[in-house]
C-alpha cells in the first residue's frame, strides 16, 4: 500500500497522456472518461506537437492522480496556459471551459474531486489549424466603427504615416490602437539551440521549421557577403533585434504624442506565431535593449520627441517637434522646458520654452513644432529634451542624422542616361557630372532608370556591347524589371528575377557590404529610418553567384515559402572586361530630398568611372 503525504498545494506534472482526435468525435466517444487506446505519455508543460509533429486540431490531454491535499478547505484546479480552448472534465463530470491561449484560469473541484482513490482529469485542447472547429477559427471577424484602429503601415514609416498616427481619433471620440508595432527578424539560430538545449524530438515540426532556416542561413551566410560585415550569423540577427527596440522608441513618440489615442495594445509579447514580432524571443528572453524601450515607452510621464527627417541636410530646413504624454502624473499649470541638439558634447541648437497643462489633463499636450536649420558637419547629433520642475520625464533623447554636400562631388566623370528622370541628371550635372543621353553609343557607362523605349532591342545590344568592351551598366529602378519581367532575358543573363515583397510589421534586413557605393553611409545593416524611403521593397533573386554590394535577409517570414530567404539589393555581375550592375534602392526617386539617395547616386557614378 503506497503512502499518502498531505500537502496544500499539489503540482500535476506526472501521470499525462496526450491524444489526437482529428475527426473531433471525442465527446460523444466517451474521451472524457478514459485516454484512447493511441494516446501517448506526455509532459506538462509542453506542446501537443511535441508527440504529435504537425497536428493541429482537437487534442486531448489526460492525467492519473491522487489527491495529496488534505483538511476540508476547498479544492482549486488551476491551469497556467492551455492553447486556444479547454474544456475540463474531473472524474467524468464537466468542469467548464475557457476561451483564451495567453491567461490562467481555475475551476472549484471540491464536489468533484476523488479524495481517496484515483482521479482522472481529461481536458480537450483545441488547437485551430485553419477550418472552423466549433465555431472557432484563426481569425475574427472585423467591426467597423468599434473605436479602435489596427494599424500596420509599411516600414519604414514616411510622412504620412507619421501625421496619421499623431492625428487619428482627432475630432471624434478617443481611440484604442488595437495592433501596432514594428517586428525584428526571428533569431532562428538562437530557437533551434533552444530547443536542442531542451532535448526536443528533431522531428517536433516547431523544432524542424526554426533549423531548417538556422542551416539555411548559415549556408548563404557567405554567399551573400554577409561574412563580410557580421562575425557570425547570429551576431547579424543579434542587430535586427536591437534596431527592432529602435523601431519602438520611434512608434511610441507617434502614439503616445497623440492625446486622442486612450489605450495600446502593442504587437507582440513575444516571437509567438513562429515571426518575430515580439518584445521576447520565442524561448522567453529579452531581445537586446527592448526591455529600456519599453518601459521607456509606457512611462506615464515622457517626451516624445520627433524629427520628419532622420537624415537630413546641413543647411536646410527640417521639421522637430516635441509633445510631453502624461497620464495623470503632471498637475495642471504651468512649466519650465530646455531642450538641446548637441553632438560630441557641443551644442549646436537650443530652445527653452513653457509647457502648460490645463485643466482637462489630456494625455498628451504640445511643446513646439518648428523648421530649423543646421549648419554643421556630417554625423549623428541628439535632441536632448529636459523638464526643469515638476516632473522627470522619459522619453529625453532622439538620435538623428546630418549629411553636408562635401560628399556630392563628382568632377570628371562622365555617364549616359536611358530613361533617367531630369530631376535626376540635372542633380548630377550639379556635382560635376557630364551627363549625355543614350541613344545606343558604347563609349561610357550608362544608368539606366525605367525609359518609356525599354523594348528597343538594339539599345539593349548596345548596352551588353559597353559591357562587353570595359564598361559598367547600371540598372538603378527595380520597376523597370518588375513591371516588365521580359527585359531579364535582355540584359544577358536571364538568371534573375525581381521579386516584391511588402515591408511592415515584417520585413526584410539589408546588410551593405564594405563597398564604394556606400561610401560615407553609416556601415553596418540598414536602420530603417536612417534610411528611410530609400530602403525597397523589391529585391533580386537568382541561382547565380554575382558579386554582392548589398544583400537581404528575411526569417520568420509570413510572405515566404519556407519563412526564410536571402536576396540581393544590389549585385554586379561581370559580363567580358566589364559588368552589369542591377540595384533596387529608391534612389532616383528620391534625388534631391533625401541625403542617402543622393550620396548613393553619386558613389554609383564614380565607382562605375573607375
Amino acid at each position: 500500500m503506497k503512502e499518502i503525504i498531505k500537502t496544500n498545494k499539489q503540482p500535476l506534472v506526472s501521470g499525462w497522456s496526450v491524444g489526437t482526435d482529428p475527426d473531433n468525435i471525442g465527446k460523444d466517444s466517451g474521451y472524457p472518461l478514459s485516454p484512447t487506446e493511441s494516446a501517448r505519455p506526455a509532459e506538462v508543460p509542453s506542446a501537443i506537437q511535441e508527440r504529435f509533429p504537425e497536428y493541429c486540431g482537437v487534442a486531448w490531454y489526460w492525467c492519473r492522480f491522487d489527491c495529496l491535499i488534505g483538511g476540508g478547505d476547498r479544492l482549486i484546479l488551476r491551469f497556467g496556459v492551455v492553447d486556444y480552448m479547454a474544456e475540463v472534465w474531473l472524474n467524468g463530470s464537466c468542469l467548464g471551459s475557457y476561451e483564451g491561449g495567453e491567461t490562467a484560469f481555475e475551476f472549484d473541484v471540491t464536489d468533484s474531486i476523488r479524495k481517496t482513490g484515483e482521479n482522472l482529469l481529461a481536458v480537450r485542447v483545441i488547437n485551430t489549424c485553419g477550418k472552423d472547429i466549433d465555431g472557432i477559427h484563426d481569425i475574427g471577424p472585423s467591426l467597423i466603427g468599434a473605436g479602435d484602429v489596427h494599424c500596420y503601415p509599411t516600414s519604414p514609416h514616411d510622412e504620412h504615416t507619421y501625421d496619421y498616427l499623431m492625428k487619428v481619433g482627432t475630432g471624434m471620440r478617443p481611440v484604442i490602437i488595437s495592433e501596432y508595432g514594428i517586428g525584428t527578424n526571428f533569431n532562428v539560430i538562437h530557437e533551434a539551440r533552444m530547443f536542442e538545449q531542451y532535448g526536443a524530438d528533431p522531428d517536433l515540426c516547431d523544432y524542424k521549421w526554426v533549423r531548417e532556416q538556422s542551416e539555411g542561413l548559415k549556408r548563404d551566410f557567405s554567399k551573400f557577403g554577409f561574412d563580410r560585415v557580421y562575425p557570425f550569423p547570429e551576431t547579424m540577427l543579434i542587430e535586427s533585434q536591437r534596431l527592432g527596440a529602435r523601431q519602438r522608441t520611434l512608434g511610441f513618440n507617434l502614439i503616445r504624442a497623440n492625446p486622442h489615442i486612450a489605450g495600446f495594445s502593442m504587437t507582440g509579447l513575444l516571437d509567438h506565431g513562429m515571426c518575430g514580432e515580439g518584445l521576447w524571443s520565442y524561448w522567453r528572453r529579452w531581445k537586446p535593449e527592448m526591455f529600456d524601450a519599453i518601459s521607456d515607452g509606457f512611462s506615464p510621464l515622457r517626451f516624445c520627441l520627433m524629427t520628419w527627417q532622420t537624415n537630413a541636410y546641413s543647411g536646410r530646413e527640417f521639421r522637430v517637434k516635441a509633445s510631453l504624454a502624461t497620464e495623470d502624473a503632471l498637475r495642471p499649470g504651468r512649466y519650465s522646458a530646455s531642450f538641446r541638439i548637441v553632438r560630441d558634447c557641443v551644442t549646436v541648437w537650443s530652445k527653452d520654452t513653457e509647457i502648460v497643462i490645463p485643466g482637462s489633463m489630456p494625455l498628451a499636450v504640445p511643446v513646439f513644432d518648428e523648421k530649423i536649420t543646421l549648419d554643421v558637419p556630417t554625423g549623428k547629433y541628439t535632441l536632448l529634451a529636459n523638464l526643469n520642475n515638476g516632473g522627470s520625464p522619459t522619453g529625453e533623447k532622439l538620435d538623428f542624422y546630418i549629411t553636408d554636400t562635401s560628399y556630392l562631388n563628382a568632377q570628371g566623370t562622365s555617364v549616359r542616361v536611358w530613361g533617367v528622370n531630369e530631376k535626376a541628371a540635372a542633380f548630377m550635372t550639379s556635382c560635376g557630372v557630364n551627363v549625355l543621353p543614350f541613344s545606343g553609343e558604347t563609349d561610357l557607362p550608362v544608368i539606366v532608370g525605367n525609359p518609356e523605349d525599354h523594348g528597343d532591342d538594339a539599345k539593349w545590344n548596345s548596352l551588353r556591347t559597353a559591357a562587353e568592351n570595359g564598361h559598367k551598366t547600371v540598372f538603378m529602378q527595380s520597376r523597370l524589371f518588375l513591371d516588365h519581367p521580359e527585359l531579364t532575358a535582355k540584359t544577358g543573363f536571364a538568371d534573375f528575377r525581381c521579386v516584391y515583397t511588402q515591408d511592415f510589421l515584417y520585413h526584410k534586413e539589408y546588410v551593405p557590404m564594405p563597398h564604394p557605393i556606400f561610401d560615407g553611409l553609416r556601415p553596418g545593416m540598414m536602420d530603417l529610418d536612417y534610411v528611410s524611403t530609400v530602403f525597397p521593397h523589391e529585391t533580386i533573386e537568382t541561382e547565380a553567384s554575382p558579386e554582392p554590394i548589398c544583400s537581404g535577409f528575411v526569417t520568420g517570414s509570413i510572405w515566404v515559402e519556407g519563412a526564410y530567404r536571402s536576396s540581393y539589393s544590389i549585385a554586379e555581375w561581370k559580363t567580358g572586361r566589364g559588368s552589369v550592375i542591377l540595384s533596387m534602392p529608391y534612389v532616383l526617386e528620391n534625388i534631391g530630398d533625401n541625403p542617402i539617395a543622393d550620396i548613393l547616386l553619386i558613389n554609383t557614378v564614380k565607382y562605375i568611372n573607375r
